[in-house]
C-alpha cells in the first residue's frame, strides 16, 4: 500500500484545522467529514473527496483495504497516513475513529429549496448536534430539503456526524439570519404554508391534516421561532405531552412532527 505519512507541521494539517472556522469552510468551499460509517456514507454521494486521512493503528484492518478502494474510484482524492495522536487531535469526538475527509461542500441554489414540496427549515438552532440529528429525522420522513436560517452551521463537524450522511443526500442551504423576513416572504410567494412548531398552543398534531406543500419551521433551543415566520396564515401545532413532562428538545419535537407530517 503507497500511502504517504502526512507531518503534523504540515500545510495540509493547518488547513484541515482551519476548517473548524466556518468563514474558512465557506472561503475554501470544504468541510470535515469524520468517522468510519460516515466516510463510507459519502463514498456513496456525488460529493466530490479532496483528501481522505487514516489513522496509522488501522493500516493492517480492512480499513487500509478501503482507503485503496477510495484511491481507486475517486482518483482526484489524496489519501494519507497519519500518526494516532495527530488523528486525535484533528478530531471534533472524545475518542477519534481513525478516519477523516476534506470534502467540497455541495452546490446548493434558492431554487433548489424553493422547488421542492416539503421542506425544513431550521431559524437561529444553536447546537450543531441537534442541527445534525433533524437533518437526519429530515431525510428519513422524506423531507426534500433543508434551510438552515442563523444559528449552527450544518457543515460543522459534529453536525455533519450527527446527521449520519444525510446532508449528502438532501440539499441544504445555510442563509444569513438577517435574511429571515425575505426567506419567509419567498415560501409564502411559492405557496408553502408555514408551519411552527410551539411549546404552548396550536393544534394537536394529530388533528391536522398538512397541506401537501408545507415548511416546518423549528426555533432556537430557547428563544423558540422567530417572529418572521408567523403570520395570520401559518398554521402552529403542539406535541401532546404527559402531564409530568414539561418539553421536548427541539431534535426529539421536531423528529416527532415530521413523522406525523410523513404519516
Amino acid at each position: 500500500m503507497s500511502f504517504e505519512l502526512i507531518g503534523r507541521h504540515s500545510r495540509l494539517v493547518k488547513e484541515i484545522k482551519r476548517l473548524d472556522s466556518p468563514s474558512h469552510r465557506l472561503e475554501t468551499g470544504r468541510f470535515l467529514v469524520e468517522g468510519i460509517r460516515v466516510v463510507e456514507e459519502l463514498l456513496s454521494s456525488d460529493l466530490d473527496i479532496v483528501h481522505l486521512l487514516i489513522s496509522e493503528r488501522l493500516l493492517a484492518s480492512e480499513i487500509a483495504q478501503w482507503a485503496e478502494e477510495v484511491k481507486r474510484k475517486r482518483p482526484g482524492a489524496s489519501v494519507w497516513i497519519a500518526a494516532d495522536s495527530l488523528m486525535q487531535d484533528l478530531s471534533c469526538a472524545k475518542t477519534s475513529q481513525g478516519v477523516l475527509a476534506v470534502v467540497e461542500l455541495p452546490e446548493v441554489k434558492p431554487e433548489d429549496i424553493l422547488q421542492v414540496s416539503r421542506l425544513l427549515v431550521l431559524s437561529q438552532v444553536q447546537d450543531p448536534g441537534n442541527v445534525g440529528t433533524l437533518i437526519r429525522s429530515g431525510l428519513a420522513f422524506g423531507f426534500e430539503a433543508a434551510l438552515i436560517c442563523g444559528g449552527a452551521d450544518p457543515f460543522n463537524a459534529r453536525a455533519v456526524r450527527s446527521a449520519a450522511g444525510a446532508v449528502f443526500h438532501m440539499p441544504v442551504l445555510r442563509v444569513d439570519e438577517r435574511d429571515l423576513d425575505s426567506w419567509s416572504q419567498d415560501l409564502r410567494d411559492e405557496g408553502f404554508t408555514l408551519i411552527t412548531a410551539e411549546a404552548h398552543g396550536g393544534q394537536n398534531i394529530k388533528d391536522v391534516n398538512f397541506p401537501a406543500k408545507s415548511a416546518l419551521i423549528l426555533g432556537a433551543e430557547v428563544k423558540g421561532v422567530d417572529k418572521s415566520w408567523r403570520s395570520k396564515e401559518h398554521i402552529k401545532v403542539h406535541i401532546p405531552l404527559s402531564a409530568k413532562s414539561e418539553s421536548l428538545n427541539v431534535a426529539a419535537a421536531g423528529a416527532v412532527i415530521m413523522y406525523e407530517m410523513a404519516r
